[in-house]
């Protein structure tokens, strides 16, 4: 088959000018929104998987000279949660002490750098307002505290180095060929996700698929870009191969096809909660991209590749949340995962010629905006009920710190009334002085921790951090201000250049 040239589209041509300012107005609108969000509800408690594995697999290792890399690379559940615990050592180290407030604020920071990735690659050579769309788009998904979990929860870095590597990766292996150095680049940064996360595998994966459609295609060629494949392909899988198996996660698993099918659909159709019927609406735009690439048949340095890629890479993703964790909805904690799903399609509708894209964007979007206001009305409730598990959670360890008497725990359970699963294991840990002493002071009683022996014993760099912190936490309204100014400054650059159509 002959490649079918890429026609000119009618309707708007003109590429934005300088997309930087709106990506970073975006980014900034979106760092504002997750920092007050933490200055609000964020809690100074550690919660929940905070006490096994930073706590006692991590800094208590640490802190008597034990810690090794094969402690670096014991499982947490399904993950080797390599990066997370090299960061939460590494504020341990400067600050002196615990402290889940600053892993958020660096948290919001990572997933803006992620987030400043997808900007970065997405927004190059769109028009002024399907620029401005996908920008807005963006900052809305993550302005909302969809995913509040991740946002206050300071052990998800995970999530965000996820992302960030990731992303990074695609963007290299979209068109890199087999075995240059920028496919060698794109190989060590999907490594690196997997060890943010387990499904950082699923890079190579998606990777292999995308070259291999591209090979079919006669866009790639040769025995070198075969055996590329094949790496990228034995990769993963042996990456997939190390993920330990939980027992104890038996339950959570799904359990037949109907099942799985079921919670896919919950997963890539987010924000419609409709099953494989909203999978299928939110996928519209990617599967018309595909069909676009596959008549075309363009080079694989055309930017609509790596959007296929990231529509991918995301449904892989969905298809492993769906195959380890089929009950119930999904958990705020995968939805900074599933919203790039989203995005990908909303950017391969924008990719879409003009008539295409006056037929189909207003019902896809109408659609779409509908299921995402759903899905927020719940939002003050679910927030209300964090605040209350988190004063509760401070009282119980505050009580428990002045008088050291067990009995404060009798009769309390769950995540509303402790912040870990059981009491006699928190009793454990609470009751260990190095570990002790290293929880982070709050106004409600927790004693000043002593700084505990480290490398770092100047206590300036404490001070620095928690002077940086307390800035950090005040910061929203400049930042917001900052965001505001740069959407003025792209706004005017375009509105001054010749209009060549909308």
């Amino acid at each position: 088959m002959t490649s079918v040239p890429h026609q000119p589209e009618a309707g708007p041509a003109r590429v934005a000018a300088a997309p930087w300012r709106l990506a970073m107005a975006a980014l900034l609108i979106i760092l504002s929104a997750k920092i007050a969000l933490v200055a609000s509800f964020g809690s100074i408690v550690p919660f929940w998987d905070q006490w096994d594995d930073e706590a006692v697999r991590t800094y208590r290792p640490y802190l008597d000279g034990s810690l090794s890399l094969d402690g670096l690379l014991i499982p947490h559940n399904e993950h080797r949660l390599v990066l997370t615990r090299l960061l939460n050592l590494t504020v341990l180290e400067v600050v002196g002490h615990w402290d889940p407030i600053l892993q958020m604020l660096l948290n919001a920071l990572l997933h803006c750098a992620a987030l400043g990735v997808v900007l970065a690659m997405l927004l190059r050579g769109l028009p002024p307002r399907r620029a401005a769309l996908f920008a807005g788009a963006t900052a809305l998904v993550f302005v909302i505290p969809y995913a509040r979990e991740n946002t206050l929860w300071g052990f998800q870095s995970q999530i965000y180095f996820l992302l960030l590597l990731s992303l990074l990766a695609l963007w290299c292996m979209a068109a890199g060929r087999a075995w240059s150095p920028r496919w060698w680049l794109g190989v060590l940064l999907g490594v690196l996700a997997y060890f943010g996360m387990a499904s950082g595998a699923l890079v190579f994966l998606a990777a292999a698929a995308l070259h291999a459609v591209q090979m079919l295609l006669r866009r790639r060629g040769g025995r070198a870009e075969a055996i590329g494949i094949a790496a990228l392909l034995a990769t993963g899988l042996l990456l997939i191969r190390w993920v330990p198996t939980v027992e104890g996660h038996a339950p959570l698993k799904a359990d037949s096809l109907g099942g799985f099918l079921a919670m896919f659909g919950r997963n890539a159709g987010w924000p419609l909660n409709l099953g494989l019927p909203g999978a299928i609406i939110v996928s519209l735009p990617g599967a018309a991209l595909a069909w676009r690439l596959w008549r075309e048949r363009p080079m694989p340095a055309d930017i609509r590749w790596l959007i296929l890629l990231l529509i991918l890479w995301a449904g892989l993703q969905a298809a492993a949340m769906a195959w380890a964790r089929a009950t119930g909805a999904p958990a705020p904690r995968y939805l900074d995962i599933l919203a790039l799903g989203l995005l990908a399609n909303l950017a391969a509708l924008l990719r879409l010629p003009w008539t295409w894209l006056r037929r189909a964007a207003p019902a896809w979007l109408a659609i779409l905006a509908l299921g995402a206001a759903v899905a927020a009305a719940r939002l003050p409730r679910d927030l209300h009920r964090h605040h209350e598990w988190s004063v509760a959670h401070a009282e119980v360890i505050s009580a428990f710190l002045r008088s050291g008497d067990p009995a404060v725990f009798e009769g309390r359970q769950g995540p509303q009334e402790l912040p870990y699963p059981t009491a006699d294991r928190l009793h454990g840990v609470l009751a260990d002085p190095v570990l002790r002493r290293l929880l982070p002071p709050v106004s409600s009683g927790f004693p000043a921790p002593d700084r505990a022996s480290r490398w770092l014993t100047d206590p300036r760099w404490g001070a620095a951090a928690q002077g940086a912190r307390q800035a950090a936490l005040a910061s929203p309204p400049l930042l917001f201000g900052l965001a505001l100014v740069l959407l003025a400054w792209w706004v005017r650059t375009n509105a001054r250049r010749p209009r060549a159509g909308g």
